[in-house]
């Protein structure tokens, strides 16, 4: 594999190569992970022109995400960093890996993929592994920065999933990152709301904003201002407009 020159950013298929032959050192002894590591491997390995996303090699990396394995967790999760950093990872394409029965989503063939990236980061996220958890919030900054199609049920998943690792977390380190993780999404949130007459519009599956009525339960950042000023509660914040 030849890497990027000096002074010169890898490229899309250059990150996507090494996040697959990490994951593959990580997934060892994990057959049926590292086989399916391996074959997407080979077939970008096969091919000089990938074309210019990797958009249909990500499902190692949604496998390794639902491990449950810190050490293949945290592959995958720099993976997907990588990857998102280089713009790796469309916005306005559908999920192609969303099922139906994906828990807290009833509209699966509306979710794009880089929604669906941030579910498997938030997934990734419940390790207990403070160090696997620090990587996820990394991750999810990289994804809400690179991104402006994100919306609804993957908000939510991402603002709970953050809120959860702030509050039940001992690392003063940790907790920090992610108030700054939700000082982030809030502030993003907040612009689609001035841009959009004070709601945050539902994607319409083409990187575009539907007209829906439905938009008035999207998650709003009101009760959640607190936890990112360093106010706790036990519960996660009220996100829906009632």
């Amino acid at each position: 594999m030849n890497g990027a020159s000096e002074g010169q950013e890898p490229s899309i298929r250059q990150c996507l190569l090494t996040s697959l032959e990490e994951l593959l050192a990580a997934a060892a002894g994990n057959d049926a992970l590292h086989s399916e590591v391996q074959a997407s491997l080979t077939l970008v390995q096969s091919s000089e022109a990938n074309g210019n996303k990797a958009d249909s090699f990500l499902r190692p990396f949604k496998l390794a995400c639902e491990s449950k394995q810190s050490k293949i967790i945290a592959a995958a999760l720099e993976g997907i960093r990588k990857l998102a950093g280089a713009g790796g990872i469309s916005e306005s394409a559908a999920d192609p890996y969303a099922v139906a029965s994906d828990e807290g989503d009833d509209e699966t063939g509306e979710r794009t993929l880089v929604e669906g990236v941030l579910l498997w980061v938030c997934d990734a996220a419940t390790d207990s592994d403070a160090a696997v958890q620090s990587q996820a919030i990394s991750v999810i900054l990289t994804l809400v920065q690179s991104s402006s199609n994100v919306h609804g049920a993957p908000w939510l998943q991402v603002l709970r999933s953050v809120f959860v690792i702030h509050r039940d977390s001992k690392s003063e380190g940790l907790q920090q990152n992610c108030s700054q993780c939700l000082t982030k999404i809030m502030t993003t949130i907040m612009q689609r709301l001035e841009q959009h007459g004070g709601q945050v519009a539902p994607s319409d599956g083409n990187g575009g904003v539907a007209d829906s009525a439905e938009a008035s339960t999207e998650p709003t950042v009101a009760d959640s201002e607190d936890h990112a000023n360093g106010v706790h509660s036990d519960e996660p914040p009220q996100l829906f407009v009632k």
